[in-house]
């Protein structure tokens, strides 16, 4: 199942006058509201194509790390050892 997710197209100033009456409790966005806005049309196909870009890097990561055992040295801190 693919999951959908709803975007807008707003201008610049349309999204900044709706984002400053969300912060000021002005305005308070419907449950169903987009979460992703856009300025135009060819913006969001933009950041289409660059979404399996993601994906695919996503992948290679995976593949990469599968297997991989990660562990803390007790004298490095926070810093993990592949």
């Amino acid at each position: 199942m693919k999951k959908t997710t709803k975007v807008g197209i707003a201008s610049r100033e349309a999204y900044k006058n709706r984002t400053i009456a969300i912060a000021k409790g002005e305005y308070v966005p419907a449950v169903d509201e987009p979460k992703a806005w856009f300025e135009s049309l060819d913006a969001f196909s933009q950041a289409e194509k660059i979404k399996p870009l993601d994906a695919t890097l996503e992948e290679r990561i995976k593949r990469l790390t599968k297997g991989v055992k990660v562990s803390q040295d007790e004298d490095l801190g926070d810093e993990a050892i592949l």
